[in-house]
């Protein structure tokens, strides 16, 4: 099997057998192990089979293989088991989250609890001016309401209502490639957060993907993922590899122009174009857009937001609701 192919299995049932599973893992595990051959992708892979491996140990230990699938159990601090459905799984820099019914679940493994304490930490600092600010913004964020302790690191539980999907589950469901007026709304509501976090004197530093929920019936979304977040111009925690590769971050301060550069690289990922050698010949996308895709951001989110409605109006004349029609099956 292929790097993505391994990747993409989200259940022990899926790679092992039950009754060959230890024999099935240790030529797996020797096959995949990073000091083999060297590779960076190996390791990666090494974890993912080490952890399907362990829930289906536990799921054989707790006669529970031939249950539904999508089914998964941790084990708590206290050695209690936390049992949870899901509907889809994804792999992610500190170890892995679950879309659930009406929750987004987070796994962190151990060695990354700093930056879970992090993320709780500027959460509970998010201030809100008013009530009528609190009751527009606080459904935007993202929030951490659980926190369980395992032997092996965190759980985390955040609330998701059933019409926000995983940007990336989007951009995959339209095979790679969205209207750019789906991008027009998309990155008015990210801006529209950014000018909030700048209220509160936070940049995220890990807008993404995988970190930003939308939800097409309201054009709006939610944002998670707050482990890297930073009040402006102090330490930083630490950035994820996509931050670190795609913007100008200070390596010692937190920067709010970082935010606003992981805004239009989103952008044009959401074109199917990262680097954005495309985008201005692309006769589908406005020119105000690629131009605005393809060069550099102000330093303030609402100096950027202001400019920003700019391009929509050169783009399409006015606002108006232009509907995502899309069926993920979560």
């Amino acid at each position: 099997m292929t790097v993505a192919e391994i990747l993409k299995i989200e259940q022990p049932q899926q790679l092992f057998n039950k009754d060959t599973i230890k024999k099935q893992y240790r030529k797996l595990a020797l096959e995949w192990h990073p000091d083999k051959n060297g590779n960076e992708n190996d390791g990666i892979v090494f974890q993912h089979i080490e952890r399907l491996y362990e829930q289906g140990k536990e799921l054989i230990k707790q006669d529970l293989w031939d249950a539904e699938l999508n089914t998964i159990i941790f084990i708590a601090d206290d050695k209690s088991k936390i049992r949870f459905s899901f509907k889809r799984k994804y792999p992610f820099e500190l170890g892995e989250f679950f879309i659930c019914q009406d929750k987004v679940v987070y796994f962190v493994e151990k060695e990354y609890e700093r930056l879970v304490g992090n993320a709780i930490e500027r959460l509970s600092k998010i201030y809100y001016a008013s009530e009528v600010m609190e009751n527009e913004f606080f459904k935007y964020i993202g929030q951490i309401n659980k926190v369980d302790r395992l032997q092996n690191g965190l759980l985390l539980w955040c609330n998701r209502t059933d019409d926000l999907f995983l940007l990336r589950d989007v951009l995959d469901y339209f095979k790679g490639k969205l209207h750019p007026r789906h991008i027009g709304w998309i990155m008015s509501s990210l801006y529209n957060i950014c000018c909030f976090l700048e209220y509160n004197n936070l940049v995220h530093n890990n807008i993404s993907l995988d970190s930003y929920f939308v939800s097409p019936k309201y054009h709006s979304g939610v944002l998670y993922g707050w482990w890297y977040a930073a009040e402006i111009d102090r330490s930083l925690v630490g950035l994820p590899k996509r931050t670190i590769e795609n913007s100008r971050y200070d390596a010692k301060k937190a920067r709010d122009f970082v935010d606003l550069e992981l805004i239009r690289l989103l952008g044009r990922e959401l074109l199917g174009d990262v680097a954005g050698s495309k985008i201005r010949f692309d006769k589908d996308v406005p020119k105000a857009l690629a131009l605005w895709l393809c060069t550099t951001t102000s330093n303030n989110p609402i100096t950027e937001y202001k400019k920003w409605n700019d391009v929509i109006i050169e783009s399409w004349g006015k606002r108006e609701f232009f509907e995502m029609k899309v069926d993920l099956g979560y």
